[in-house]
């Protein structure tokens, strides 16, 4: 069986190790070893459902998607341009892609895999921490307090990607797609999921990409 993949960062197997990012493979490697499926992956760094979609179109254009496509997209989609929310704490910003607009895109990838005749997979996102993610984005001198002043609390910075997460759920369920559910393997309580987040706050590290596997991934592809 061979999987296609569309997503970022996350399932590019990023993680943030020593102020560096590198790709961490062991789980592709074993998922492959243990499953005997074939990974065909285009998964990259600051991709968004729009840029997805167009890697998947250019795909199409040239090859066939495996017999299921999975799909990941969101944490990039719901950030904002923090340099320009420092700047102007009183003003209106939009994230890289708007809600209504995300719901659309997404629905469309979902349909498109279909049509070339390939299962999609829709994964939510696994959470995030908003006080690392916020010193992440300030490491370079932004002032966390006037980003602060514009969220309202700390805590926004988690609800509001945990409502791309439940978009991609609703989506997926409108169309009857099937759902790898990367959120719900974590702990409930934020500081037990630090353990599994890099210090970037929005990348699980080893240890997260280890739980997403042995708790998401390999069991929803043992049904196949």
């Amino acid at each position: 069986m061979l999987l296609s993949i569309f997503g970022d960062s996350i399932m590019a197997g990023v993680v943030q190790e020593n102020g560096r990012y590198s790709r961490c493979k062991d789980q592709f490697v074993r998922l492959e070893e243990e499953t005997g499926i074939k990974l065909d992956n285009h998964s990259s760094f600051g991709s968004t459902v729009i840029k997805g979609f167009g890697r998947l179109e250019k795909f199409l254009g040239q090859g066939r998607l495996g017999d299921y496509t999975l799909i990941e997209f969101g944490g990039n989609d719901c950030a904002y341009d923090w340099a320009e929310v420092a700047a102007d704490p009183e003003g209106e910003h939009l994230c890289v892609v708007p809600p209504e607009e995300f719901e659309q895109e997404y629905a469309k990838m979902i349909k498109t895999v279909e049509e070339a005749g390939s299962l999609p997979v829709a994964a939510t996102l696994p959470p995030i921490s908003s006080k690392r993610y916020l010193a992440h984005v300030c490491r370079e001198g932004l002032d966390s307090g006037t980003i602060l002043h514009w969220l309202g609390d700390l805590e926004a910075i988690h609800r509001w990607q945990e409502g791309y997460s439940a978009m991609v759920r609703r989506v997926a369920q409108s169309l009857g797609c099937r759902i790898l559910d990367l959120r719900s393997v974590f702990p409930d309580s934020i500081e037990e999921q630090e353990k599994y987040l890099c210090p970037d706050g929005i990348h699980p590290n080893r240890l997260g990409q280890r739980l997403m596997y042995e708790k998401a991934v390999r069991p929803l592809l043992a049904q196949h």
